[in-house]
């Protein structure tokens, strides 16, 4: 049986519509092109970290990742952004020409581009690396005169009226994008939140107290990783930790895959024994 491969190791993915610059402000990412140079920011920082050997966070060793890479919103809201920051965003006339926004903009990526290039330099890594850099879409039309802009607020409205006239009971509109719920607001700026702390270079909690639960979250998340192996994985891993934890203080304990103890009852169905916990142990 072919191996699987195991995916992506390192996410960082923050999310660009929450709240900006912090929780409770009434702008997002995509308002403000200097905010959006701050949200770019944040995952160059992370791939600088990947690319010295170490977690999107700069806390943990983990070795240079095989693949990295990031996407920049700063292009795009320079070009829709019909001002921002006091510059005219989009094009000139001619559709061609980058206006003032769209070029400090394209001059922010530059920056940013040379400042992973000279990582990949540090780490001797810049001679087996290939960059690629490729564009996902535009914006048109190009030319300030074929633009017409369509708020869509009263679009929006119009929907969820109907909506609601058609469903009383129902308890969210239909189209959610101006009404954003609470909770995928938080889980979005507690990701964000890694972003400042890699400007300055410290772990993403602030506090020694924040640091030991970022830890035992890591280890939770390595238990569950563990289960969701096979289950020979599993049970070598599960015999190893067993070996190892008293000595371990921050062992987490899990459940064993279901996975596993079907295979464990099918050897020996007659003397199968009670599932037993596994853990994850921290070197």
């Amino acid at each position: 049986m072919a191996r699987r491969a195991p995916g992506v190791q390192d996410l960082f993915t923050p999310e660009i519509n929450s709240d900006a610059p912090t929780p409770g402000s009434p702008n997002d990412w995509t308002t403000d092109n200097a905010l959006t140079q701050q949200y770019d920011g944040y995952k160059v920082h992370a791939v600088l970290n990947e690319i010295a050997g170490m977690d999107h966070s700069g806390t943990t060793n983990v070795g240079t990742p095989a693949i990295y890479g990031l996407n920049f919103q700063t292009v795009s809201t320079a070009e829709k952004l019909p001002t921002s920051d006091g510059l005219t965003g989009g094009y000139a006339a001619d559709g061609v020409t980058p206006g003032p926004l769209l070029a400090r903009a394209l001059d922010f990526i530059d920056s940013e581009l040379g400042a992973i290039r000279a990582q990949l330099d540090a780490n001797g890594e810049s001679a087996s690396t290939t960059i690629v850099l490729t564009a996902k879409h535009g914006q048109s039309p190009t030319k300030p005169a074929d633009l017409t802009r369509i708020p869509d607020g009263p679009i929006i409205d119009a929907l969820n009226a109907a909506w609601q006239a058609a469903h009383p009971t129902a308890t969210a509109p239909l189209v959610a994008l101006r009404d954003r719920r609470r909770r995928d607001a938080d889980v979005a700026q507690r990701s964000l939140a890694h972003g400042d702390a890699l400007r300055e270079g410290l772990p993403p909690a602030t506090s020694r107290a924040s640091a030991t639960t970022s830890r035992a979250t890591r280890s939770r998340t390595r238990a569950r990783a563990w289960t969701r192996s096979s289950p020979a994985a599993t049970r070598r891993a599960s015999s190893a930790c067993r070996r190892t934890t008293r000595a371990c203080p921050t062992s987490t304990p899990s459940r064993r895959s279901a996975s596993s103890t079907r295979a464990r009852r099918r050897r020996s169905p007659s003397t199968a024994a009670p599932t037993r916990p596994t853990c994850t142990c921290r070197s």
